[in-house]
């Protein structure tokens, strides 16, 4: 049994499944690129019938150049944490107009707000009125009249 036989077409996808697991245990986007460089080499040794030399250079290849692709291009787009919505959750209210669920007064009232009962904070209203969020403070949501 000669290392053609063992590093076939099935070989290199097995490397890349391999690969995308060992992708899915260890932290960052390391085994990704070289996953990727199997599966084209897969499919390249499918077409053409290239020796194991040929094959395992352009698997090399493809790894490194996508390597430093994505780094890259993942290093000019990441996401910062502090824009991101999802640490704000209340802010994605901003902006909605709810209705009061109980009246606000002296400044302070509910409102509903989706499937919740949140205490708001404005001018004096009747209960039922529409009301529109327009800031936050703390874990209470600043209305005005609509």
């Amino acid at each position: 049994m000669d290392l053609q036989n063992i590093i076939s077409e099935w070989g290199w996808l097995i490397a890349a499944a391999v690969l995308i697991g060992l992708e899915i245990l260890a932290p960052g986007v390391f085994f990704l690129f070289f996953a990727f460089a199997a599966f084209i080499v897969a499919g390249v040794s499918w077409v053409f019938n290239f020796g194991w030399q040929i094959e395992v250079l352009i698997f090399a290849s493809i790894g490194v150049v996508s390597m430093v692709w994505g780094r890259k291009y993942f290093k000019n787009n990441q996401i910062i944490a502090e824009d991101h919505p999802i640490n704000d959750p209340m802010a994605a209210f901003l902006g909605d107009v709810v209705t009061l669920h109980t009246a606000i007064e002296n400044g302070t009232g509910k409102a509903n707000i989706k499937d919740s009962v949140w205490t708001v904070l404005g001018p004096d209203a009747e209960a039922g009125a529409q009301v529109k969020i327009v800031d936050k403070q703390g874990q209470k949501f600043i209305v005005e009249l609509v």
